[in-house]
């Protein structure tokens, strides 16, 4: 499994509740991703950047993803450029549904 993570700046007229709103009406757009497994809306507590955390099946998968297209939807919708790091995920425990995911074929 691969976990992405995705920051974006945001700038002081961007408030917690206006991007909290935007996510909400986008939110169905990644109900029906194939290999994502999960997608966590963020935002900081401080309100100065925001963004997502996924969970994918593969690393093939998400950067398929998070292709330059992506980038570029974010950059227009939030007048930020993104970062947007790979990270490997052999272990997720999940303790609202008492699961446990392994994938740590090496």
């Amino acid at each position: 499994m691969i976990t992405v993570f995705v920051k974006f700046s945001l700038s002081p007229f961007q408030t917690r509740d206006t991007i909290a709103t935007d996510f909400s009406n986008i939110s169905e757009m990644f109900a029906d991703v194939p290999d994502l497994l999960r997608k966590y809306f963020i935002v900081a507590e401080d309100g100065s950047y925001a963004g997502g955390m996924y969970l994918w099946e593969s690393r093939e998968a998400a950067q398929a993803f998070h292709s330059e297209n992506y980038a570029l939807m974010i950059q227009e919708r939030y007048g930020a450029v993104p970062t947007i790091t790979y990270f490997d995920c052999p272990i997720v425990v999940d303790n609202q549904f008492s699961y446990e995911f392994h994938d740590v074929a090496a």
